[in-house]
């Protein structure tokens, strides 16, 4: 037929120039694999974790953890290149640990990797408190542009909603990505967050402009 009958909502079709990179990213996660990539002149050695997907753009980003630093950051899909899954993580009590680096993984990735040789064993992350951070972490992440070794900056408003204006305490309770929202009185409302990047926050708190007090 001339028309479709069913469209797609954020559907981004330019991404599909970047499918085979999510597919071993994909792979990665789910078998909880390290992985080696170069993102510009960096090289990079990490535990793929999340992929993050704008609304507004479609872009795509990669949430991962770097063991030489102890780090989780971000990085834009499409600018990852030569990406190879390389040896799994024990899935022990213990640190973990990685296993199989010579058949899985080749040793010159590492070697020229800018983040060094990963240290498991120093950072003492086994699984369940590896999850346990990663999950303190997302909780302070508005947009994709902090990491951890960022410090957090403390975010507070106060919006005024009048009795018939109960649309904009739902505007807060389902936009706000962290945080918390406070009922102060009958027509005022605080929200406040702990972020890593609270610029990222100014396009969605100007939307409030004229109900800040």
């Amino acid at each position: 037929e001339r028309f479709q009958k069913f469209r797609f909502k954020h559907h981004y079709i330019l991404n599909a120039l970047d499918s085979e990179t999510l597919y071993e990213l994909f792979i990665a996660i789910g078998e909880r694999k390290l992985i080696t990539f170069t993102t510009g002149r960096q090289h990079v050695t990490a535990l793929p974790l999340k992929v993050y997907i704008g609304t507004q753009t479609g872009r795509q980003y990669l949430l991962a953890w770097t063991p030489a630093n102890d780090l989780f950051s971000f990085y834009r899909v499409d600018l990852i290149d030569n990406i190879k899954v390389g040896d799994a993580l024990a899935r022990t009590g213990e640190a973990e640990r990685r296993i199989d680096q010579t058949d899985q993984l080749e040793k010159t990735d590492l070697e020229k990797s800018d983040l060094g040789e990963p240290d498991l064993e120093k950072n003492n992350l086994d699984k369940t408190n590896l999850e346990k951070r990663l999950n303190e972490f997302c909780s302070h992440v508005w947009g994709v542009t902090g990491n951890n070794h960022t410090r957090l900056t403390h975010i507070e408003m106060t919006v005024f909603a009048g009795p018939e204006e109960g649309h904009i305490v739902e505007r807060l309770h389902r936009e706000k990505r962290c945080g918390t929202v406070e009922q102060l009185d009958d027509t005022h409302w605080r929200f406040s967050a702990d972020v890593y990047e609270a610029f990222e926050m100014l396009p969605w708190l100007r939307t409030f402009t004229g109900r800040i007090t």
